[in-house]
């Protein structure tokens, strides 16, 4: 008896065992598939995050306009100068100092003791901005990057000290140890009894009063010109390269001028976008289109086409032939010149597409005119404007992406000839939520050339 009970309990005990084994095995697969069921509400959460960054990505790349806080041609009271091409504008001359495409945003200046000359006046009543990125090529004792007369509106600097004269006696001193081969942005804000700054790639470096003359001292209206790349007295010339050279007649604050040395902190949209106009010009060798009437049909070989395109004389200019092939041109006027071989006939279309940008390389154009071509009025398309390209591959990542406040990502464009690509961005990793979509674009070229491309943004 007691023997039976002893088996009863036993049984007992070990079904029990099996009930809670099976119970805590149901409970893990329970909790198993609750898991994973959440994880994919998870993924599928972050996933949808993910396309939505790569959607409002690629609309911001393809913006027309200049993002806020981009370094930009200032417009309104302030005069600004901005080296982004060989035109200074301002009637101002450059003596044994060069255009530099490698600028920091876009092109530059290069200077190698020579100077630009801006015959300019200057309105400084409500204080006065000066600023410039710059690119030593070498350490030397001092160097002067801008001055109007002696004492006026000066900056300088050495290996260890950046100095404003923003008026007579005024010297404002920064402790800075400038490095050759980097670019560094500089910045003087003075106005008397008020402002009295220097800033070094945005930031408020304390300067210290050192002239003879306090800080309340006014600045002094002064008819000489501005020079750039040396002191008015010819002496402390640059070595280097300026980009971004400008003066405001008012006292930027301290969020602006840090906008303007990481412009990638207040970020909206990218805009690489740009307006181009596309002419179509139909070159045809029929009866009615020939000058002299009288004459019979032939092939045409070498005809001279004049195009009037409304040039400026500012603009990147690409004629294509039927084939999408890039013709050489002659610029005369407001006019465009190419050669073009026309069957008798036969009638050929070309493309013309006028937008900014670099100016386009020419060649002297002649032969014979015998026919007259037909312009047809442009249509305006989108294209990816070189210069904007340049300013982003030169910008900081992980400023932009703090600016964008969105995921990790990378922007690839793609030329579809030649397959070459440039990208701009973080490494992308070797993982399955990374999310990429792309779409085809023409863009402009270092040269001002028309490519085929193809934009791609990941992000992840």
């Amino acid at each position: 008896m007691t023997s039976n009970l002893a088996n009863q309990k036993g049984l007992i005990q070990t079904d029990y065992i099996i009930a809670i084994g099976i119970f805590i095995l149901l409970f893990a697969f329970a909790a198993y598939f609750v898991n994973n069921y959440l994880l994919g509400l998870r993924e599928s959460d972050r996933s949808w995050e993910l396309s939505a960054d790569a959607q409002s990505l690629l609309s911001m790349a393809d913006f027309r306009e200049s993002p806020a806080g981009w370094p930009e041609i200032i417009s309104g009271p302030q005069m600004t100068m901005h080296f982004d091409g060989p035109d200074l504008g301002y009637n101002a001359t450059a003596s044994g100092s060069s255009y530099n495409a490698s600028g920091r945003f876009g092109g530059g200046w290069s200077f190698s003791q020579g100077f630009v000359q801006v015959p300019a006046q200057i309105n400084t009543s409500g204080g006065v901005t000066l600023e410039a990125w710059i690119y030593p090529n070498q350490n030397i004792s001092t160097y002067s990057i801008m001055g109007k007369g002696p004492e006026h509106l000066e900056i300088q600097f050495s290996t260890a000290t950046v100095r404003c004269i923003p008026t007579d006696g005024v010297y404002l001193d920064a402790a800075y140890h400038m490095q050759a081969g980097n670019w560094t942005h500089l910045a003087c804000a003075y106005k008397p009894s008020a402002t009295a700054k220097v800033y070094v790639n945005g930031q408020d470096m304390h300067a210290v009063s050192a002239g003879p003359n306090p800080t309340t001292t006014q600045l002094v209206g002064d008819s000489s010109p501005l020079l750039l790349g040396r002191r008015a007295a010819a002496g402390q010339e640059f070595n280097g390269t300026l980009d971004e050279v400008a003066i405001y007649n008012s006292t930027l604050d301290d969020g602006t001028i840090m906008s303007h040395a990481i412009p990638e902190l207040r970020l909206e949209r990218i805009g690489l976008a740009a307006k181009s106009k596309k002419y179509g010009i139909m070159v045809s060798n029929n009866k009615q289109y020939w000058r002299d009437q009288s004459v019979n049909v032939t092939d045409l070989v070498g005809e001279v086409v004049s195009a009037d395109l409304n040039l400026s004389g500012n603009e990147s200019v690409q004629v294509n032939d039927p084939d999408g092939v890039a013709q050489q041109i002659g610029i005369s006027g407001t006019n465009v010149t190419f050669l073009a071989n026309v069957a008798a006939n036969r009638t050929l279309w070309y493309y013309a597409y006028v937008s900014e940008g670099p100016a386009p390389s020419t060649t002297n154009i002649s032969g014979t005119d015998l026919i007259t071509e037909t312009v047809i009025a442009p249509e305006e398309i989108t294209i990816l404007d070189s210069s904007k390209i340049q300013t982003l591959m030169g910008s900081n990542y992980t400023a932009m992406r703090e600016g964008l406040g969105i995921s990790d990502f990378r922007i690839r464009l793609t030329d579809m000839t030649s397959l070459n690509s440039s990208s701009f961005g973080g490494d992308v990793p070797r993982r399955g939520d990374v999310v990429a979509i792309d779409r085809l674009v023409i863009y402009q070229n270092s040269t001002g050339g028309l490519r085929p491309g193809r934009l791609t943004v990941l992000v992840w």
